[in-house]
């Protein structure tokens, strides 16, 4: 896409300006490369080519090229329908509807409870890249991500969403823009703030570590000299495009542009000076990384007793405690002052308790200030040995495993799940098939959960809203055992799903929302058409991602090497993908037009390195038979063997024994 540059307000200026702060920032960007226009070989102006956010750009800055990529339209907030969903989201790489990844992100967003919202987002979000990309924004002064115009990305596996720059050229125009804008509390034009940004920096940890690195930037490549520097060069490389600009006579002047040039330099010293000054104000106290890790507890016979108590510290400078109480008495905060040390970043202190401290109720954590640090409610864990944080430092409050007093905390699930393979894949939409599940308690108490099974696409979007299956087994006590069983078919809407691997992905969930534990397995859909049939198995075994433009399909290599060329796609490493030969082209693009002779003939994967053939794989077979296949063993580099048990989409496994 082509944009106009104008000399006069700035923008190419501000957009290359903008762009190189996130890359100083070590923030993945689209590319913007000046162009100077030419019509019928006259010189008609400077213009700016910037980079699209598809499959090439996601390519080039290393990340999963088929993952889901949205660009955001709209604020972010739940919305009422799916339909806002996909205006608001708009796919970069793939024209589909599917938004039930993206939905599932901003519903949980402003769900989770803020007790666990730190926990929630070092799981959901590369915390840190969003860090480096809010620093540059907001040193940017970039208006428009208040509402829209930046990217979130999620490989096709699923995992954290990460963050991306868009549309960067409405920047640099004012020196007073608040360091935390496009909150709540600051918003942008029209009252917008970004709801994303308003949760993060709601965890008092991350608005710290966000400060902080907007502090380094400023003494580094954001400071005003750096960045005068930047722009100077950047105004150099379009001076002689000024100069003999077309329009300047009638409506652009070149002093006009010296003078923005100015202009903007001016602006961003002075929006160092700003940032500098509000930094402190707006700063978290440092003992936000401070907390309660672990408080381990005996018994006198009458009551359970504290007796230990162990801190963790996640900043990122060192923090001295001297001058923080412990206490379990809220009328006398300072009853324990905790010793004179020095922690740094990840380090653990343990601190032995008098023998009048009672385990029966809350142990309070206070600052020299008496500000109230952290606090644990042991009256919650009656008869535990050992109670604390895991992960260590923020998250949720548990039953320990094991004391570990001074180190990293111990902890596994209340229930355990077993889950066996599918009984079977779905040759047709219609097909049932088997759900094994064993769920063994580790409680020490009676646990009472349900089961929830959802089935999953590439990029963990959901098949359906609601999970496909719940179940609720008997409330189990301590080492109990409970297996079930049960057929099942997906009942689906042909056209709108497409064919390959599914994830069936089951929760242990305990009261409304909380999940104990999860596990998954797969099972593998027809074409999409009814149908079930020949397909072969496509498999990247290497270490880099595989362009399949170029490469053919053949079921006659001598006298046809080119028989079907395979779609414009990247397969990464240790991806496959099945291409269904069918003769039924316009099915999709992973249709072959030529199916295989159930008598025997060949099949051969062909390279097009004009003036070059190169045959890559060859496979030579005779009769076969329904519902068995051929397949290398071990993937990739074994030999061919024959399988009863096909397995489209996964590892080959279990050939049979002649």
């Amino acid at each position: 896409m082509s944009l106009s540059a104008n000399f006069r307000d700035g923008s190419l200026l501000r957009e290359l300006g903008a762009h190189d702060l996130m890359l100083e920032a070590a923030v993945p960007c689209y590319s913007v490369k000046p162009v100077r226009l030419q019509v019928n070989g006259v010189y008609s102006g400077l213009r700016f080519q910037i980079e699209e956010p598809d499959i090439e750009y996601l390519e080039r800055i290393g990340l999963d090229p088929v993952g889901r990529c949205y660009k955001v339209e709209r604020k972010i907030e739940v919305k009422d329908t799916v339909e806002e969903y996909i205006e608001g989201f708009v796919n970069t790489t793939e024209d589909d509807w599917l938004r039930d990844d993206i939905i599932a992100f901003i519903e949980a967003l402003f769900a989770t409870t803020d007790d666990r919202l730190e926990e929630w987002l070092l799981g959901s979000l590369d915390v840190d890249l969003f860090i480096d990309w809010y620093a540059a924004a907001v040193t940017a002064g970039a208006l428009d991500f208040a509402g829209h115009n930046f990217i979130l990305h999620r490989d096709r596996a699923g995992g954290a969403w990460r963050i991306l720059p868009w549309d960067l050229d409405n920047v640099m125009r004012s020196a007073s823009l608040p360091a935390i804008y496009a909150t709540e509390e600051t918003p942008g034009p029209s009252g917008l703030h970004n709801g994303l940004v308003d949760r993060v920096l709601s965890v008092p940890s991350f608005k710290r570590r966000y400060l902080e690195r907007l502090g380094e930037l400023l003494d580094g490549p954001f400071d005003s000299e750096s960045m005068a520097a930047l722009l100077e060069a950047r105004a150099a490389d379009q001076e002689d495009d000024a100069l003999i600009d077309v329009e300047k006579r009638t409506r652009e002047r070149f002093d006009l542009f010296l003078a923005e040039v100015d202009t903007v330099i001016n602006v961003m010293e002075d929006r160092e000076a700003f940032l500098r000054a509000s930094i402190d104000s707006l700063m978290p106290p440092q003992w936000v990384d401070l907390a309660i890790n672990e408080v381990l507890l005996g018994d006198d016979d009458t009551v359970s007793a504290a007796l230990g108590a162990e801190f963790h510290y996640r900043g990122a400078t060192a923090i001295d405690v001297a001058g923080f109480h412990l206490s379990d008495d809220p009328f006398a905060p300072e009853k324990w002052p905790l010793p004179g040390v020095l922690l740094e970043a990840g380090e653990h202190l343990y601190i032995e308790l008098p023998p009048d401290a009672r385990g029966d109720d809350w142990i309070w954590l206070t600052a020299a200030d008496s500000a109230p640090v952290d606090s644990i409610d042991l009256a919650a864990f009656s008869g535990a040995d050992a109670v604390g944080r895991y992960p260590d430092g923020f998250g949720a409050i548990r039953v320990l495993e094991s004391a570990t007093p001074g180190t990293s905390n111990d902890w596994s699930p209340a229930a355990l799940l077993d889950v066996w393979p599918v009984g079977g894949d779905v040759r047709r939409r219609a097909d049932r098939f088997t759900v094994d599940i064993v769920l063994s308690s580790t409680w020490r108490e009676e646990l009472d959960v349900r089961i929830e099974m959802d089935l999953e696409y590439e990029g963990g979007i959901r098949h359906a809203k609601n999970p496909i299956l719940t179940v609720d087994p008997p409330i189990l006590g301590p080492g109990q055992v409970w297996e079930y069983s049960q057929r099942l078919r997906i009942s689906t809407n042909e056209t709108l799903y497409p064919p390959g691997r599914y994830d069936l992905v089951y929760s242990v969930i305990e009261g409304e929302s909380d999940r104990l534990t999860s596990a998954r397995t797969s099972l593998f859909i027809d074409d999409g058409y009814g149908e079930f049939e020949d397909w072969v198995e496509l498999l990247n075994s290497g270490e880099n991602p595989i362009d399949l433009e170029g490469h053919y399909l053949t079921d006659d290599f001598e006298d046809e090497p080119f028989a079907w060329p395979l779609p414009a796609a990247t397969l990464m490493p240790e991806q496959s993908v099945v291409v269904w030969l069918d003769k039924d082209p316009e099915q999709g693009v992973f249709h072959a037009d030529f199916k295989l002779d159930r008598d025997g003939e060949e099949l051969a994967l062909v390279l097009d390195a004009d003036p070059d053939t190169v045959l890559i794989d060859r496979m030579v077979f005779g009769y076969q038979d329904s519902d068995w296949s051929l397949g290398r063993y071990p993937d990739a580099r074994g030999s061919w063997e024959l399988f009863d048990a096909p397995s489209p989409g996964s590892q080959n496994s279990d050939p049979v024994v002649p």
